[in-house]
Formats: structure tokens, sequence, C-alpha cells
């Protein structure tokens, strides 16, 4: 697995057991650790559709609502761990990268038919990182009502919403394609929800996904490396202006620049600005040195920020 884009700090081999474990106290440090255990050689998932022709998810129409029984076990499920600012873990699924090479060739996605959930993105890390070491913007958040509702966009592994999940909030993951959702995240979920309690699955195109969603029911929305392509913009900021809450707040992890495939976290703001809907703040700026330059935007309702709330 090429792991280069993710920011690693240090690889080394562990040969403990795996589990997630949010509960770890602060060590003081703010990167993101990936520890490798080479425990099998199975691949958990070896194919891909060849062509958007065949691909079941290409028209948006098709977005569809998945359930838990839709989950493809995988034994093992496990092969590497990422560890976070303050200690706590996550346990990463693993997809065959010669199968995808030989399916795609050496590509992160190919458009309309795979949007790269079956790698965790250095930006999944980089928005955990920010909630855990920020709890009052997300994970202390206690609402009368009930448990508060997350939605993760494009969640891929589900590293963030997997987080929240893990405190006590119900977690809407959606990601293009069906095939990330069954192999790869569901199995992340049932380590810490074995029946999937609190936790919804929706794959397919963000054009009509949001027809699935409650209107304005989520009070946070989360995504990460979803800004690479400025011409999904338009269906991008629809989801969050259909699902976002009145006084909710949308966290977007994104690199500053996606060099080659033309979109920025500039160009996202400015389109928020024409939009005249969302106001986006920059609420922190990583460089680390070992990657593009990167930010945490929180994205809000224009009406509630004037509103002094």
């Amino acid at each position: 697995i090429n792991a280069e884009y993710m920011g690693i700090v240090e690889v080394h081999v562990s040969m403990s057991g795996f589990r997630f474990n949010f509960a770890g106290k602060s060590s003081g440090t703010s990167s993101a650790v990936l520890s490798s255990q080479q425990v099998a050689t199975t691949p958990v998932f070896t194919s891909l559709p060849q062509s958007a022709d065949s691909h079941p998810l290409v028209h948006p129409r098709e977005a569809l609502r998945l359930s838990w029984t839709d989950l493809v076990s995988l034994n093992p499920l496990v092969l590497q761990t990422l560890f976070f600012s303050n200690g706590v873990s996550l346990q990463q699924c693993v997809v065959d990268g010669d199968a995808l090479i030989r399916t795609h060739g050496n590509t992160d996605l190919v458009p309309a038919v795979y949007e790269g959930g079956f790698k965790v993105w250095e930006c999944a890390i980089d928005l955990a990182n920010y909630l855990i070491e920020n709890p009052c913007d997300l994970l202390d958040y206690r609402s009368p009502e009930g448990p508060a509702t997350v939605l993760e966009i494009g969640c891929g592994h589900g590293i963030p919403g997997i987080l929240c999940l893990s405190r006590g909030f119900e977690v809407h993951f959606q990601d293009y394609n069906d095939e990330v959702l069954k192999n790869v995240t569901m199995n992340n979920v049932k380590l810490v929800s074995p029946d999937g309690r609190g936790a919804h699955f929706y794959a397919g195109d963000w054009s009509y996904f949001h027809t699935l969603l409650p209107s304005h029911g989520f009070q946070f929305i989360l995504a990460s490396d979803v800004l690479y392509a400025s011409a999904s913009y338009p269906s991008f900021v629809s989801v969050l202006k259909h699902a976002l809450a009145p006084t909710g707040v949308a966290f977007v992890a994104s690199k500053v620049h996606y060099f080659g495939v033309g979109g920025s976290a500039q160009q996202f703001r400015r389109f928020c600005e024409d939009d005249g809907c969302l106001e986006v703040r920059v609420v922190r700026s990583i460089q680390d040195g070992l990657s593009n330059q990167r930010e945490i935007l929180a994205v809000r309702w224009r009406s509630q920020l004037n509103d002094g709330m």
C-alpha cells in the first residue's frame, strides 16, 4: 500500500491485536502514525467496475440507502492501525492495491466510477485530530432532545464519523461507492457498534443523495478531501444547504490546492461566498512539511453568524 500521501510521521511494526480505543489521554502531539501488522495476505476487495457504463451508481437517481445486512464480513478485516493525537487508535481495512492497479491503472480515482474510498486520505486524519483536540466544537455537544445527528459525506473508511459514533452520536455515512461502504466502512463501524446501532449508510452521487435525508436534520456535517474537483461544488453545497440544521456547523478538511485536478479550498470559499447562503472560515491551518498545506474549514449558515449565534 502506497501511504506517502497520508502524512505519516513514523512507520513501525506492531504485533499486538487491534481494537478501537477512543478513550486515550492526550500525549501532547498532533501527528498521525500508521502502524502496520502483516497478519494475512488475503485481500479484502479484489475487483472494481471496469467502466462507467458497467457501474450501478453512475446515474444520480441510483442513490441508495443501505442496510446493516449489506455488510460484507471480512476475515481478517484489518491489516493496519492509525494512531491519533491523544493516544486514540483506529483500525484500517486495506484494499488489494495490486488488484486496483490492474483494474484502473495506478490511479486514486476514476470519475463516475470510483472516488477513492478504499484509501485513507490524510485530511480524514486531520479532521479526527481536530475533533479530538477541540471537543467543545462537537464531541462535548449534548442535546436535550437526545443524541445529536452527524452526517459524514464522502466517508470512505469513516474515521471522523466513527469517532463521533463512539461518543454516542447518531452518524449517517455516505460514500459514492456502495462497495466501499459494504467492505470497509461497515466493517470499521462494526468494531465500535457490533450490530450497527446508531449508524446509517447511503451510496450514490451527491446530486440526488440529499433526497434521502431529512431537511435541515443534522447538527454536524463532516467531510474530508472532497474539494478536489470544483465541478462538484454545486452538488456538494446543495447537500450542505439541504441537510445542515439552522444552528449547525459543517467541518470540511481540505488541501489548500489539489494539484492536477483543479480544486482548492480557496475556490470552495469563493463558491460559497458567491452563493450567498453559507459562510466559510478557516479554523485550523496545517503545515507539517509532509505534504501539501491543509486546512480545516467551518461552514455555517450566513444568517446564523449575522444573528450572533
